[in-house]
C-alpha cells in the first residue's frame, strides 16, 4: 500500500488568510499485497479550521459525525484489496489569521488494523502550505478643481 496527499491537487501550496484548501489522501493498493485494512488519521495543524460536511470518501460525502472530533480526522476500517484498490479522503479547511507569515505543515497518518497480517503502510509525505500577506488594495480618486481668476 502506498500514500499520498495533495493540498490543492499539488504536493505544496500557496494561500492567503481566509483562503479555503482542498486536502486529499489516498492509498493505493499493490496487486497481489494482500488486503490492507487499517485507519487513516489526520491531525490539523493549528493555523487552519475544518470545513463542516466537506469530507468525502471515494467522491462520497461523509457525515461529519463519528470521524471528525475537535481537529482530527479518524476513518476507521479502511480497506483496500485487488478488487477496491485505492481510497481518497478529502476534505475542506479554512486559513486562519494567525497562520499569517507561516508555513501550515499537515500531515496524515495510516495505521494496519493488525501489523503483522498487513503489508506495511509507507509514510504519507506532509504536504506545506506558506501563508502569505494579501496584496493591498489601491485606492485612487480623482476630483475636479475649480480655479478661480
Amino acid at each position: 500500500v502506498s500514500g499520498e496527499k495533495l493540498v490543492n491537487n499539488k504536493t505544496k501550496a500557496t494561500a492567503h488568510v481566509g483562503d479555503t484548501l482542498n486536502y486529499s489522501i489516498k492509498l493505493t493498493h499493490e496487486a497481489g499485497s494482500g488486503p490492507w485494512v487499517g485507519q487513516v488519521v489526520d491531525k490539523l495543524p493549528n493555523h487552519v479550521s475544518y470545513v463542516p460536511n466537506s469530507t468525502t470518501i471515494d467522491g462520497k460525502a461523509v457525515a461529519d459525525k463519528g470521524i471528525w472530533n475537535e481537529q482530527t480526522l479518524t476513518v476507521k476500517e479502511l480497506r483496500l484489496t485487488n478488487e477496491t484498490a485505492t481510497a481518497v479522503i478529502a476534505f475542506k479547511v479554512k486559513v486562519k489569521e494567525e497562520a499569517l507569515n507561516t508555513t501550515v505543515v499537515n500531515k496524515a497518518v495510516a495505521t494496519p488494523k493488525d501489523p503483522d497480517d498487513n503489508p506495511p503502510v509507507p509514510d504519507i509525505p506532509s504536504v506545506p502550505t506558506v501563508v502569505v500577506p494579501t496584496a493591498g488594495k489601491l485606492k485612487a480618486e480623482k476630483k475636479r478643481l475649480q480655479c478661480q481668476q
